[in-house]
């Protein structure tokens, strides 16, 4: 039976969520005012919900037109692939310019469906771009172990503490910091 299962846990599940897909599938396009949008495209997020899903379909697309745009709901229905998990559901969301032309509702209405299954599925991991144009920032303290899930019968490490260099000019914002804050303490309202 358990060859049925690509894994043979909730943790390896876990951990295949976690994982990174490689830079290669990366694309990106210019959203504007100097900046892009990296995105990894619908079918490949789509091979990978096949890969880790024993089965999922999107269950109900809701459609709504707003001020010249087109906007779409999904709700997905996915079960993990390992032994006895259970069957979950997540949403998502997007919305297109109508474009000015005939049919045009007819032409969009796929690209807004997949892109609001693509913003469904790249909430659930990291193998789905969860964090890919998040920047983390580097003092924060994390486990070794980090990663976005823990199973449920894991316990984290110890943080491991940012490596901070303190220099004199540091220090002494600091100390000013620490003598406004007393002054605030210190005020009778």
């Amino acid at each position: 039976m358990e060859d049925l299962y690509r894994f043979k846990n909730r943790s390896e599940y876990l951990k295949a969520l976690d994982m990174v897909i490689l830079k290669k599938d990366i694309q990106s396009r210019d959203i504007g005012n100097g900046k892009v949008h990296n995105y990894f495209p619908i079918s490949i997020k789509e091979a990978i919900a096949d890969y880790v899903f024993f089965e999922w379909n999107v269950i109900d697309d809701r459609y709504t037109v707003i001020n010249e745009m087109l906007t779409a709901t999904v709700k997905l229905t996915y079960v993990p692939n390992y032994p006895e998990a259970e069957e979950k559901f997540c949403t998502g969301t997007s919305a297109v310019l109508i474009q000015k032309k005939q049919n045009a509702l007819e032409y969009q209405l796929p690209a807004v469906l997949s892109e609001a299954v693509g913003n469904a599925l790249g909430r659930l991991g990291n193998i789905f771009g969860r964090n890919l144009s998040r920047k983390l920032n580097k003092d924060v303290l994390m486990s070794i172990d980090f990663s976005l899930r823990r199973d449920k019968n894991t316990t984290p490490k110890e943080p491991i503490p940012p490596k901070i260099e303190p220099t004199a000019e540091k220090i002494e914002v600091k100390k000013q910091e620490i003598e406004v804050k007393k002054q605030e303490i210190d005020l009778p309202f």
